[in-house]
C-alpha cells in the first residue's frame, strides 16, 4: 500500500483560509465519477499521450500537488459483487494538519462487468489528436516546450495525482480539469499509466501548427499541451473542458487550492479481497478538511489496478479515429522535454501523471473555471481506470482558440510543442481533448453532462418538432468574431424577413452592481471593502451556475420532452453573449428580426450577471428546447454550448465553424445539423427556416436527406437502420483528373424510382396544355417516316434508352443553349431514374417555331402528321412541341445563374424595396436590335425634351417612367456583369415585357419582381405563361398601340396603388410558387412521358450518336469555362426525388378551352376600352 505521504497544496496558497477549501469540497462532491464516455476518453487520451521518452522529474515544492491512490479492503467471500463507495475523507476541519491523501484507495480496478458496447465515434479521433507523436513519442525535451503555454503540469505516478501549477486558470476552470482527472484515477484504478502532460485552460489552443514543421529538428516535434479544444491548425491535446464537473468560481482569487481526498471507511480486511471477484469498489470522496484544521490530502487507498468485469467488445465512434491524427505529428520524433517545455509560454497549466496520480502545475488563471474542471475531468478519467494511464506530462490551454499553428513550424522549429487545448483547427497541431463543460459549468448554471443530456432530452419532448416556432434562432455573443457580428445583419427587419432570430440581451440602465473601486468609465458603486471586518474567506458566490454534465443532460433530457417538435416556435434561436472579441456573434445579430422585416430567427443577448441575480430562472438549458431550430455559432473560437445545442430536437444550423472540439468532428452535415456559411449567415438562415417549415413531414420522419439523429440525446436501444428511404446522393465522379483518358460514364447510377413521399398535391394549371399540344399525333402516333421529317430543322437529336441519354448533334446552337437543354434532360434522368420510357426526340433552338400549320394539311396526306421537333415556344399557328428553355440551368454567356438559385435571389431582392417607394415609372431594359421592329417601336415611346409619357401635375421636369436601355453584353461581361444583375432590378413599380425576334426568356425574371407587368400582346408563349390571366398576373398591352397604352398604364397604377400591387404580387407569386424547379422537371417528366407513348417505332441509337452523361458534360470543362462549370454544378441533381411528381391534371376540353380564351379576351377588352376612354377624354372627343 502506497504511504500516505502526499500533499495536496500549493505554497503560493497556504493562507487560503479553511472555509474556501470546504466550499471547495462540497461543490466538487456533487460531480464525482460523471459520464462513463467522457471518463473513457479521458482515459485513452493519457494513454496515448503516455508513449513518451522523458525521464519523470520531481515536482518542485512550490508547485500543486494533487495525489490519489486507489485500493480496496473488503471481503470477498461475504459481498459478491458489492461496489465499495470511497468517500471523502476530510480530516481538515478536525486537527490543524494538513488535509492529506488517503492511503486506501483501491489500486486495482476490477469491474464486475466487461464492456462490449464500443465507444461513441468521436473516439477515433484521439489518436488522431496524438498522431503527431506517434513516430517521435514524447520526450522530456518535447514536453517542457509546452510549459509556456501552460497553467499547469499534471504528473500521475502510481496511480497518485501531482499538480505543478504555473499560472491560475480563469475561474475554476484548472480546479475542475485537474478534478475530473481525480475522477478518472478513482473510477479506473490503477488503469492510468504514469505520465505527465501540461495543461492549457485558455479558450483557444497554444501549439499552432505553423510554428511546427516536420522537417526542423529544432521544433519537432510540437510540444503536447493539453487543451479544451482543438483546432485544424493546432496540436492541442484535445481534452474535456472542466465543466463536465460542473462550473462553480471556487476562491475569486487569481490563484486556486485543489483540494480533494478520496478515501472508504470500511472494516473489512484488505488480505479478504482475493476472495471477491470483480466487486465495483466505490470511491466517494474523503473530505477530511471538515474534521480538522490540516490541509486536504488526497487519499491513499486508490485502486491502482483496473480489472473490469466486462471486457467491451464495442467498437469506439467514428470520431476516435481522429486522436491518431491528431497525435501523428510526434509520430517519428515523439515528445522530447525540450519538445513539450516549448507549449509552455501557450499553456495554462501543466497535468502530470505518474504512478496514477495527477499533479498540476499552474501557470495563469484560465477564464472562469475551465481549467478546474478540465482537471476535474482528467481526475475522474484517473479514478475510472485506475492503473490505465501512463505516466505523462501534458501542458493545456484554455482559451478558445488554438496556439500552436503549423505555419510556425517549420524545420528548424520542429516537432511543435504539443498543447492540449478544447478545439483544433485544420491548420494548428493542438491536441482536441474534451472541453471543462462535460464535469459542468457552474458560472452559467450548466450541469455536468449526464444530467443535463437527460435533461435536454426531456426538454427536447416539450416541443414536437412540426409545433416548434419555424425560424432559425440564436442568442448569444455576437461580440466574439467577425463571423457572429456578420451572423447579425442576417437578422430580421420591417423590409426584411430572412427565417431568423437573433437576439442579444439589453444592456440599458446597466445593472448595479456593488464593488470596491470605481473608475471614471465604469458604473460600479464603490462600497467598503471587505478588509474592514477582517480577511476571512466565508462563502463562494456562484458568477454563473451551470451544474455539472451528469446532472444537467438529465435535466436536458427531461426538458426536451416538455414540448414536441410541431408545438415549438417555428422560428430559429440563438441566446449567448454576443460582446465576445471576434465579430461574429455581432454579425448575427443583425440577422435579427425588427418591426419592418422577419427574418425567422430569433436571437437573444445572454446578460449572466441579471440572470445570476434572478436565480438563474430564464437560463435553464433544459426550458430552451422550445424553437424548432437552435442556432450555433462560434465566439471567441469554439464554444461550449455547442453540446447543449446539439442536445435539443431542434434543427440545428450550424454556422460553419473555423473550430473543433473532440466530438464534432465526426458529426455529418445534413445528418447531424443543417450547416450555415459564414458569408451569407441571414440567407441562408432564413431559407433553413423557409427549408424546414415547408418540409416538417421530411425533417420528423427523416424522409429528406436530413437524418433527424442527435448524438447527445439519441435513444440507444433504437437502431438507426430503421431510418430507411433516405435518397442516395450522386455527385459528380471526375475521373478525368486523374489520367488523361476520356471521361466515361458511371454505371452505378440508380435505375429504379422508389420515393418516400406520394405526392398528393396536383399540378399547376398550365400542365392542362400538355396534351393540347400533343393532341395532333393522339391518332395516327409518331412514325420513323414522320419523325424523320423534323430533322432538317433540328440542332440535335436526343435519344433515351434503358434510362440512358444519347446525343447526335448536326448544327451548333447559338452560345450555350444546346448544352444547357441537354443538361436538363440529364438531371432529369438523375431525378426520375427509370421512369422517362426510351424515345427519340429532335430539338431545334433557335427563337421562331418551324412547324407551321399552313404547311400541314389533314387531308393530305404526304404532309400528315406534322413532323414532331421540341423547342422553347409555340405559336398559335404551330405545331412546335413547348419544352422549358436552356436558361433554367443557367445563361452563363449573361451571368444568369441557374432558377434555383436565382429565384431565392430575385426574392431577396425584392424585398429590398417595398412597392411603394419604388420608381413609379415603367421600366425595360433589353436589346431593341432584333429582326422585328417590335422593340424598335417601344423605343419611339421613349422620354425626350418635348414629352414625358408619363403625366405629372407639377413643373417639376422627370424621367421616363418607360426607361429603354441598350443592354451591350460586352461591355457587360468586361465589368463584371455588375449593371445586370437580375436581382438588383425590382427597382420600378412597373415592368414591361416585350417579345424579340420571338418570345423572350427574360419573361420569367420580369414576372419575378412584385412590380406590375406590362405584357404587349405576345406571339408566341411559353410551357408556363398559357395559364396566366390579364388584369390579375398582368396588365395586357396592345401592339399597336404600345405608347398610349403604357402610358395608360402607369397612370392607373398610381391612381390605383393597392390595385397595381396586388396584380404585381399575383404575377410573382405564380412565377415563384408555380414555376419552382421541381415543377419545371415534372412538366419535362410528363411531356417527355406522354410524348413517348406515341411512339410507334423502335428507338435506335444513331452511327454517330454519343452517351452523354453530366459526367461527359462538367468533368472536362476547365476554368476557361468558369461559368459554365459553375452553372452546372448549381443546378446538378444530387440524389432522386424523395417525392414522386404531382399528379397530373385532366387535359382542357374544347368548350373549357374556347371558355378560358374567350375569359382572357374579355379582360383584355376592358382593359382597351379604359384605355380609349382616358384617350379620347384628354383629346376632347
Amino acid at each position: 500500500m502506497v504511504e500516505s505521504r502526499y500533499v495536496v497544496r500549493s505554497t503560493r496558497f497556504q493562507h487560503q483560509k479553511q472555509q474556501s477549501v470546504v466550499s471547495l469540497c462540497s461543490k466538487l462532491a456533487n460531480t464525482w465519477v460523471t459520464t462513463t464516455i467522457f471518463i473513457f476518453i479521458i482515459f485513452i487520451l493519457l494513454l496515448g499521450a503516455s508513449h513518451c521518452r522523458l525521464d519523470m522529474v520531481a515536482i518542485n515544492t512550490s508547485t500543486l500537488q494533487v495525489s490519489s491512490i486507489f485500493s480496496k479492503n473488503i471481503n470477498k467471500t461475504t459481498i459478491p459483487k458489492i461496489i465499495a463507495k470511497i468517500p471523502l475523507n476530510c480530516t481538515l476541519l478536525n486537527s490543524n494538519m494538513t488535509q492529506t491523501c488517503p492511503s486506501n484507495y483501491p489500486t486495482k480496478f476490477e469491474p464486475a462487468i466487461s464492456s462490449s458496447e464500443t465507444c461513441p465515434d468521436y473516439f477515433r479521433w484521439i489518436q488522431q489528436d496524438l498522431k503527431v507523436w506517434q513516430e517521435t513519442g514524447i520526450t522530456r525535451e518535447t514536453l517542457e516546450r509546452a510549459k509556456p503555454n501552460a497553467h499547469f503540469r499534471i504528473v500521475i505516478k502510481s496511480g497518485r495525482l501531482y499538480v505543478d501549477h504555473y499560472d491560475k486558470a480563469y475561474q475554476t476552470r484548472d480546479v475542475f480539469t485537474i478534478w475530473g482527472i481525480l475522477q478518472l484515477l478513482r473510477m479506473y484504478p490503477g488503469q492510468v499509466p504514469d505520465l505527465e502532460l501540461l495543461f492549457l485552460c485558455h479558450d483557444r489552443p497554444g501549439i499552432w501548427k505553423k510554428y511546427f514543421r516536420k522537417e526542423d529538428n529544432a521544433t519537432w516535434p510540437p510540444p503536447p499541451l493539453f487543451h479544451y479544444c482543438g483546432h485544424r491548425d493546432a496540436y492541442d491535446i484535445v481534452f474535456p473542458d472542466w465543466s463536465f464537473w460542473g462550473w462553480y468560481f471556487v476562491l475569486g482569487e487569481s490563484r486556486f487550492q485543489v483540494t480533494s481526498v478520496f478515501t472508504r471507511n470500511t472494516n473489512k480486511s484488505a488480505t479478504t479481497t482475493t476472495n471477491i471477484p470483480k466487486i465495483i469498489i466505490k470511491i466517494p470522496l474523503n473530505c477530511t478538511l471538515f474534521h480538522n484544521n490540516t490541509t486536504q490530502t488526497c487519499p491513499s487507498n486508490y485502486p491502482t489496478k483496473f480489472e473490469p468485469a466486462i471486457s467491451s467488445s464495442e467498437t469506439c465512434p467514428d470520431y476516435f479515429r481522429w486522436i491518431h491524427r491528431d497525435l501523428k505529428v510526434w509520430q517519428k520524433t515523439g515528445i522530447t522535454r525540450d519538445t513539450l517545455e516549448k507549449a509552455r509560454p501557450h499553456a495554462h497549466f501543466r497535468v502530470v501523471i505518474k504512478s496514477g496520480r495527477l499533479y498540476v502545475h499552474q501557470y495563469e488563471k484560465a477564464f472562469q473555471t475551465r481549467d478546474v474542471f478540465t482537471i476535474w475531468g482528467i481526475l475522474q478519467l484517473l479514478r475510472m481506470y485506475p492503473g490505465q494511464i501512463p505516466d505523462l506530462e501534458l501542458l493545456f490551454l484554455c482559451h478558445d482558440k488554438p496556439a500552436i499553428w503549423k505555419r510556425d513550424f517549420k524545420k528548424d522549429t520542429w516537432p511543435p510543442p504539443p498543447l492540449f487545448h478544447y478545439c483544433g483547427h485544420r491548420d494548428a497541431y493542438d491536441i482536441v481533448f474534451p472541453d471543462w463543460s462535460f464535469w459542468g459549468w457552474p458560472e452559467l448554471n450548466i450541469r455536468e453532462w449526464n444530467k443535463l443530456s437527460v435533461a435536454l432530452k426531456e426538454g427536447n419532448r416539450r416541443v414536437k418538432w412540426e409545433d416548434r416556432i419555424p425560424y432559425a434562432y440564436w442568442k448569444g455573443n455576437p461580440n466574439v468574431s467577425p463571423l457572429r457580428g456578420e451572423l447579425m445583419r442576417c437578422n430580421f427587419s420591417d423590409k426584411y424577413d430572412p427565417m431568423v432570430r437573433l437576439y442579444v440581451q439589453d444592456t440599458w440602465p446597466p445593472p448595479p452592481l456593488f464593488r470596491y473601486c470605481g473608475h471614471r468609465d465604469a458604473y460600479d458603486i464603490v462600497f467598503p471593502d471587505w478588509s474592514f471586518w477582517g480577511w476571512y474567506y466565508v462563502f463562494n458566490r456562484p458568477e454563473v451556475n451551470i451544474k455539472e454534465w451528469k446532472k444537467l443532460s438529465v435535466a436536458l433530457q427531461e426538458g426536451n420532452r416538455r414540448v414536441k417538435w410541431k408545438d415549438r416556435i417555428p422560428y430559429a434561436y440563438w441566446k449567448g453573449n454576443p460582446h465576445v472579441s471576434t465579430p461574429i456573434r455581432k454579425e448575427l445579430m443583425r440577422c435579427n428580426f425588427s418591426d419592418k422585416y422577419d427574418p425567422m430567427v430569433r436571437l437573444y443577448a445572454q446578460d449572466w450577471r441579471s440572470e445570476s441575480r434572478k436565480g438563474f430562472k430564464g437560463s435553464n438549458l433544459e426550458d430552451q428546447c422550445t424553437h424548432r431550430y437552435k442556432i450555433y455559432i462560434e465566439g471567441e473560437a469554439w464554444s461550449v454550448s455547442e453540446k447543449y445545442i446539439l442536445s435539443c430536437d431542434s434543427m440545428t444550423l450550424l454556422v460553419k465553424p473555423e473550430f473543433h472540439d473532440f466530438f464534432i468532428r465526426s458529426m455529418v452535415p445534413m445528418k447531424h445539423y443543417w450547416p450555415i456559411r459564414q458569408n451569407s449567415k441571414c440567407g441562408d438562415l432564413k431559407f433553413a427556416v423557409e427549408w424546414g417549415n415547408n418540409n416538417t413531414d421530411k425533417f420528423v420522419l427523416g424522409e429528406s436527406r436530413f437524418q433527424v439523429t442527435s448524438v447527445f440525446t439519441r435513444d440507444t436501444n433504437k437502431s438507426t437502420t430503421t431510418i430507411t428511404n433516405i435518397p442516395k446522393t450522386i455527385p459528380l465522379n471526375c475521373t478525368l483528373l486523374d489520367n488523361t483518358t476520356t471521361q466515361t460514364c458511371p454505371s452505378n447510377y440508380p435505375t429504379k424510382f422508389e420515393p418516400t413521399i406520394s405526392s398528393s398535391e396536383t399540378c399547376p394549371g398550365y400542365f392542362r396544355w400538355i396534351q393540347q399540344d400533343l393532341k395532333v399525333w393522339q391518332e395516327t402516333g409518331i412514325t420513323r417516316e414522320t419523325l424523320e421529317k423534323a430533322k432538317p430543322h433540328a440542332h440535335f437529336r436526343v435519344v433515351i434508352k434503358s434510362g440512358r441519354l444519347y446525343v447526335d448533334q448536326y448544327v451548333k446552337s447559338y452560345q450555350t443553349r444546346d448544352v444547357f437543354t441537354i443538361w436538363g434532360i440529364l438531371q432529369l434522368l438523375r431525378m426520375y431514374p427509370g421512369q422517362i420510357p426510351d424515345l427519340e426526340l429532335l430539338f431545334l433552338c433557335y427563337d421562331k417555331p418551324a412547324i407551321w400549320k399552313r404547311d400541314f394539311n389533314k387531308t393530305r396526306k404526304d404532309t400528315w402528321p406534322p413532323p414532331p421537333l421540341f423547342r422553347y415556344c409555340g405559336h398559335r399557328d404551330a405545331y412546335d412541341i413547348v419544352f422549358p428553355d436552356w436558361s433554367f440551368w443557367g445563361w452563363p454567356e449573361v451571368n444568369i445563374k441557374e432558377w434555383k438559385k436565382l429565384s431565392v435571389a430575385l426574392q431577396e431582392g425584392n424585398r429590398r424595396v417595398k412597392w411603394k417607394d419604388r420608381i413609379p415609372y415603367a421600366y425595360w431594359k433589353g436589346n431593341p436590335h432584333v429582326s422585328t421592329p417590335i422593340r424598335k417601336e417601344l423605343m419611339r415611346c421613349n422620354f425626350s425634351d418635348n414629352y414625358d409619357p408619363m403625366v405629372r401635375l407639377y413643373a417639376q421636369k422627370f424621367l421616363s417612367h418607360s426607361h429603354m436601355l441598350f443592354q451591350d453584353w460586352r461591355s457587360e461581361s468586361k465589368k463584371g456583369f455588375k449593371g445586370s444583375n437580375l436581382e438588383d432590378q425590382c427597382t420600378h413599380r412597373y415592368k414591361i415585357y416585350i417579345e424579340g425576334e420571338a418570345w423572350s426568356v427574360s419573361e420569367k425574371y420580369i414576372l419575378s419582381c412584385d412590380s406590375m407587368t406590362l405584357l404587349v400582346k405576345p406571339e408566341f408563349h411559353d410551357f408556363f405563361i398559357r395559364s396566366m390571366v390579364p388584369m390579375k398576373h398582368y396588365w395586357p398591352i396592345r401592339q399597336n398601340s404600345k405608347c398610349g397604352d403604357l402610358k395608360f398604364a402607369v397612370e392607373w397604377g398610381n391612381n390605383n396603388t393597392d390595385k397595381a400591387q396586388v396584380i404585381g404580387r399575383q404575377g410573382s407569386d405564380y412565377i415563384m410558387k408555380d414555376l419552382e424547379m421541381k415543377y419545371v422537371y415534372d412538366y419535362m417528366f410528363y411531356v417527355l412521358q406522354g410524348y413517348g407513348k406515341l411512339m410507334k417505332l423502335d428507338v435506335t441509337v444513331p452511327e454517330n450518336a454519343i452517351e452523354v452523361c453530366s459526367e461527359t458534360m462538367a468533368c472536362p470543362i476547365t476554368d476557361g469555362s468558369r461559368l459554365i462549370r459553375q452553372c452546372m454544378d448549381d443546378s446538378l441533381v444530387m440524389s432522386p426525388s424523395v417525392k414522386a411528381a404531382c399528379n397530373l391534371p385532366k387535359p382542357y376540353g374544347d368548350y373549357e378551352l374556347k371558355r378560358i380564351l374567350k375569359r382572357r379576351q374579355s379582360a383584355e377588352r376592358k382593359v382597351m376600352k379604359w384605355t380609349d376612354e382616358y384617350w379620347n377624354l384628354r383629346s376632347g372627343k
